[in-house]
């Protein structure tokens, strides 16, 4: 990134309460921001990541705001460790997931954005239990490496458009993103990233899946 653009955007970290806890948030916006993209992380997939990391800045290099936030706690994550409870708790991250939009049509700065949100593993099946439970807000979800099936019967409420990417050697993800897509009414795509495995960290896997998220976001949220 060129220093230009590197000045030309601000980043502050946020702190966003939510009931039983406050979950901390990176929100970067660039200059003349077109939309907003909450990029929700579950159990395994913080935004402390390279992978989540490097997508968030390619999103904020065409313009689109980021409000990257964990949907857990370090004490829960540290308890899934031992239980894996709260990774699979869809009604708990989906709660959480629609208090922090919430929370972001409250911000001045960013009240008048257009808002999309990108989910990964378990945390996609809460993007689009978000997504079905504020339909007026959220126009677009991308889930990346997902879990969209985790959302059950709020699929058939979602009415933002919807991408699906997976990695191509991940075939239990596969056959689970297949079966989701069936049961979403909404304008859909499930696209595959041939060589990418389960959790798309691959560099050529980061390379796309925000070649497509930002794609996906132009089409859907910012020409909208």
């Amino acid at each position: 990134m060129t220093p230009a653009l590197e000045s030309s955007k601000s980043l502050r970290v946020v702190t966003i309460p939510v009931r039983g806890a406050d979950l901390e948030a990176e929100l970067v916006v660039p200059a003349h921001p077109a939309a907003l993209t909450l990029l929700c992380h579950g159990v395994g997939a913080s935004r402390h990541h390279d992978r989540s990391a490097a997508l968030a800045r390619d999103l904020q290099e065409i313009a689109i705001a980021t409000l990257s936030v964990d949907l857990l706690t370090l004490s829960e994550e540290r308890a899934d460790s031992r239980t894996h409870h709260f990774r699979y708790d869809i009604e708990l991250l989906g709660e959480r997931l629609v208090a922090v939009v919430d929370w972001a049509r409250r911000q001045r700065d960013l009240s008048a954005l257009p808002l999309a949100i990108i989910g990964s593993g378990t945390a996609s099946g809460a993007a689009l239990a978000a997504a079905a439970d504020r339909p007026e807000v959220v126009k677009a979800v991308i889930s990346r490496a997902g879990r969209p099936d985790l959302a059950g019967p709020a699929l058939r409420h979602v009415v933002a458009p919807v991408l699906l990417i997976a990695g191509g050697t991940d075939y239990r993800l596969i056959e689970l993103n297949t079966d989701a897509i069936r049961h979403l009414t909404c304008v859909k795509k499930l696209e595959l990233i041939l060589e990418g495995g389960h959790l798309l960290d691959e560099p050529t896997s980061i390379d796309a899946v925000a070649a497509l998220a930002g794609q996906w976001i132009r089409e859907h949220v910012v020409r909208s």
